[in-house]
């Protein structure tokens, strides 16, 4: 939230609390940020209005901290306000992918709700965009099948292992029994071969 004061000494600047988007209901020290001159002649903004955009940010903040738009309320065009990049995600308003995992700030906000900051939100070591993409498991349960194997190790055959840490082969990461016996492939990787009709599963 933005509080305008009246400024010292009858100056044409405007002083305003900023809140850190990190510290909810702390206010930033004192700070003049623009002048009319400079909201007129350099900026373009409106000087009888904190915030010409209305995206949640002041003029001057945008222009002297987040280095945004203050004329465009989405200043990366990626269907996520500046204020909310800045406020709520956490996310950067100038970049439409912030951790560069392929998938735009607001598919993950809006629409798979993964963390926009992290490559793999499930910590299954599959990317967001791989688990969305190409593999299709969701990239918010690290088992998607819920037959206790994690996704990645269901996919790389190499890196699935019982608790003597034998190799067995490669399971379907989207059924929990691959095999078709009843018995989930977590469940059967220690006493038996989860594998259909003996042979590893190639999807």
């Amino acid at each position: 939230m933005i509080h305008k004061v009246n400024p010292p000494f009858h100056q044409t600047k405007r002083y305003l609390f900023i809140k850190k988007p990190s510290e909810e209901g702390s206010l930033l020290h004192l700070r003049y940020l623009l002048t009319d001159f400079e909201e007129v002649k350099v900026y373009y903004t409106d000087p009888n209005d904190t915030d010409t955009d209305d995206d949640g940010l002041g003029d001057g903040y945008e222009i002297k901290v987040s280095l945004t738009d203050p004329l465009d309320a989405d200043s990366d065009d990626d269907g996520l306000n500046d204020g909310y990049e800045v406020n709520e995600s956490h996310t950067d308003p100038n970049d439409t992918d912030s951790d560069d995992d392929l998938l735009t700030d607001f598919e993950e906000v809006k629409v798979y709700y993964t963390d926009p900051n992290d490559t793999d939100t499930d910590d299954d070591t599959l990317r967001d965009d791989t688990e969305v993409h190409v593999v299709q498991t969701s990239p918010t349960d690290e088992d998607s099948d819920d037959d206790g194997l994690r996704d990645d190790w269901e996919i790389a055959g190499n890196q699935l292992y019982d608790q003597s840490e034998l190799l067995t082969g490669d399971t379907n990461p989207l059924n929990w029994d691959t095999d078709g016996d009843t018995l989930a492939d977590g469940l059967e990787l220690a006493i038996t071969q989860p594998l259909l009709g003996g042979v590893k599963f190639k999807g």
